[in-house]
C-alpha cells in the first residue's frame, strides 16, 4: 500500500488537434509546467481547470462527513509504477486518474516501457483507490503576472 494519504490535484478538461477532449489530474505542483508542455509540445488544449483534494480510501473513510460537505465527490485512484534493470537503476511514475480511466492510464503507462523492463517483467504497478473532492474553479496564481512585471519595472 503506497503512504501518501492525500494530495493537492488540478482536475483538466483538455482537448486535442483532434478536438477530443478527456480529463487529466495533474498534481498542483507539477501544473506550470504540465500546462506549458501540454500546449506547447502537444498542442492540447486546457479548456477548464479546477483545484482538487486526492484522499486514500482509509483518509476518506476517517474524515467522510468533513469531505462530504467540501465539494464535489468522485472515485480516483493512484497509479504507482515502479521499475527497474539489472544494474541497479530504477524508477518511479506517479499518476492520478478517474477511477473510470484507470485501467487505460495502466495500459498506457506499460506501453510506454522500455522494450527490455516489459519483456523481463522488471516493473511493478499499484492501484491505489481513493477519492477525488473537487473544491471549485483553478484560479492560476502567478508571481510573474503583466501586472506585478510593469511594477517591477518601474523600480
Amino acid at each position: 500500500m503506497m503512504n501518501l494519504e492525500s494530495v493537492q490535484l488540478i482536475k483538466c478538461l483538455v482537448e486535442n488537434k483532434d478536438q477530443d477532449s478527456s480529463h487529466r489530474l495533474i498534481e498542483k505542483s507539477n501544473y506550470d509546467l504540465w500546462c506549458f508542455l501540454m500546449s506547447e509540445k502537444h498542442q492540447i488544449k486546457i479548456l477548464k481547470s479546477e483545484l482538487c483534494l486526492w484522499l486514500c480510501r482509509t483518509e476518506f473513510n476517517l474524515k467522510e462527513e468533513i469531505y462530504q460537505r467540501a465539494g464535489e465527490i468522485s472515485k480516483a485512484n493512484k497509479l504507482l509504477l515502479r521499475m527497474y534493470d539489472n544494474h541497479g537503476n530504477f524508477n518511479n511514475i506517479c499518476r492520478y486518474t478517474q477511477e473510470a480511466d484507470s485501467q487505460a492510464v495502466k495500459e498506457i503507462l506499460i506501453k510506454h516501457l522500455p522494450k527490455d523492463i516489459r519483456q523481463h517483467n522488471q516493473f511493478s504497478l499499484e492501484i491505489e483507490e481513493g477519492f477525488l473532492v473537487t473544491t471549485g474553479p483553478h484560479i492560476q496564481m502567478n508571481l510573474a503576472t503583466e501586472q506585478n512585471l510593469s511594477e517591477v519595472e518601474r523600480f
